[in-house]
């Protein structure tokens, strides 16, 4: 029985927004897992803006790089990719926004989302 299959079980009902909007928070909560533990095996600073901006970066891009190729390699590439605009774009995105909470390096969610 899937986790949905319980939770319906339960009575916990969904609509298809609902169900497509978690499915897919898991599934990027799951992309930083796999990077951050990536990071670890690399043994990258985690503290480093240049490794949470690569990480931030992969999961922008995680659908194209699994099909094309190594996701240890491809963040090996991003970290070389100093640029201070590329930088800063994607310290504004959603996704390094969320990896700060993830890391614990955002105080509280909301402070992350503005």
């Amino acid at each position: 029985m899937t986790t949905i299959e319980e939770l319906k079980c339960m009575g916990v009902t969904f609509d298809d927004n609902n169900l497509k909007q978690c499915l897919r928070q898991y599934q990027i909560k799951q992309r930083y897992r796999e990077l951050l533990d990536i990071s670890k095996k690399l043994n990258l600073d985690l503290n480093s803006d240049i490794v949470k901006v690569s990480i931030a970066t992969i999961v922008i891009n995680y659908d194209d790089i699994i099909e094309s190729g190594s996701l240890e390699i491809e963040l090996m590439k991003t970290m070389s990719l100093r640029d201070p605009i590329f930088v800063k774009t994607i310290k504004k995105s959603n996704e390094f926004k969320e990896l700060l909470y993830l890391v614990g390096d955002a105080v509280n969610r909301r402070a992350c989302n503005k």
